[in-house]
């Protein structure tokens, strides 16, 4: 948080959010890496040679990249294989031609009721002689495609969460000036300054019983404007920015502010965030 007091008429708070963006950008890159990879759909085309060969292809398609073509030969059949990880059993189709045996997907599928139905759509298809493509959508069931999705989802609202908020207290003009900047736009509020009559810091629980913390305005017809959306640990920078306010505006504070452990993030935390993301990154993906 900057500080600045351009006259005994004005203060002016600087608070910047670019740490709340970092894990929102981690979460997109994460997720989108994990749904590329999960999300994937499949083509198999078959061409007859005679009543018993054909002669058939897979094409493999990651969103908006070229689909990867692996010729299958002939291919006779498909049936689900199960691979058993500690407690868990995923599955996956397998092809099977005159000369080889290959999966359907590089990844695998919680779902066995999922699986078999794939396989038996390919069963199906190769009856007879099959004139048109098979398109295989997903071997992921719905919920995998929700929970999937919800990682870059999330990144996607922490990044256009409010990166910057500027707050202007203006006494010559009686006007509070709350200036939101966030990835594309700027979002201003406006309001009266002798109409504010307490500076609160609010408290929530977060993961772990943790308690967060964040400042809001609170103002005589009881409408009550927290300055930040998201709360977070910084016990020290809410007591420094409320107590700050109030000596400006000449207000006393409603609870007292000294009883609380002083918890901070340090620069550390972020060093050792972006280092454990780059290592999941590696090891996982």
């Amino acid at each position: 948080m900057a500080i600045r007091t351009n006259s005994t008429n004005q203060l002016i708070l600087v608070i910047r959010q670019y740490f709340i963006r970092l894990v929102g950008l981690f979460f997109i890159l994460i997720g989108g890496t994990i749904a590329f990879n999960v999300l994937q759909s499949y083509q198999i085309h078959c061409q007859c040679l005679d009543e018993q060969s054909r002669t058939c292809v897979l094409s493999t398609q990651k969103y908006f990249l070229n689909a990867r073509d692996t010729p299958l030969g002939n291919l006779k059949r498909a049936s689900v294989i199960s691979k058993r990880s500690e407690d868990n059993v995923n599955y996956n189709i397998e092809l099977h031609s005159e000369t080889q045996s290959l999966r359907l997907s590089s990844s695998t599928t919680p779902s066995y009721s999922k699986a078999q139905l794939v396989t038996n759509a390919i069963n199906a298809y190769l009856v007879g002689c099959p004139t048109k493509p098979l398109n295989i959508p997903s071997i992921q069931p719905f919920w995998v495609k929700v929970f999937v999705l919800i990682f870059p989802v999330v990144g996607i609202l922490l990044v256009f969460i409010p990166a910057k908020i500027t707050l202007i207290f203006d006494k010559s003009k009686n006007q509070l000036n709350i200036v939101r900047t966030n990835l594309f736009k700027k979002h201003q509020e406006i309001y009266p300054l002798d109409q504010i009559k307490a500076v609160t810091i609010q408290e929530s629980i977060g993961q772990k019983g943790r308690v967060m913390y964040r400042v809001a305005l609170e103002f005589e017809d009881d409408t009550i404007v927290p300055i930040t959306t998201a709360y977070d640990s910084m016990w020290s920078t809410k007591v420094k920015m409320a107590n700050k306010i109030r000596s400006f505006l000449n207000l006393k504070p409603k609870d007292p502010l000294t009883s609380k452990t002083n918890i901070t993030y340090s620069m550390w935390s972020l060093i050792l965030f972006v280092i454990a993301c780059i290592v999941f990154l590696i090891i996982f993906l």
